[in-house]
């Protein structure tokens, strides 16, 4: 799996709060089948931030705090 996102901030740099905070995001992640139900997974995520823009890499249930992540885990099926 390869993902790639892009925030263009269209503000001017002399705008209040400094404007213009572009970031990108790239992702790439593998999952593999170990049987009909359970499977492993990894991931890893970059942002690119810039003229201050603070975006970080977080998930569903966090907000994050850096602009790297990677995650391994396993999918069992029921």
């Amino acid at each position: 799996m390869v993902d790639y996102i892009h925030h263009d901030d269209r503000n001017a740099l002399d705008a209040p709060g400094g404007g213009d905070r572009n970031a990108s995001q790239w992702a790439i992640g593998y999952l593999f089948p170990l049987s009909k139900r359970t499977s492993l997974y990894t991931s890893f995520a970059h942002i690119d931030n810039e003229h201050g823009a603070t975006f970080t890499v977080g998930n569903a249930t966090e907000s994050g705090t850096g602009n790297k992540a990677f995650n391994f885990g396993v999918v069992h099926n029921f």
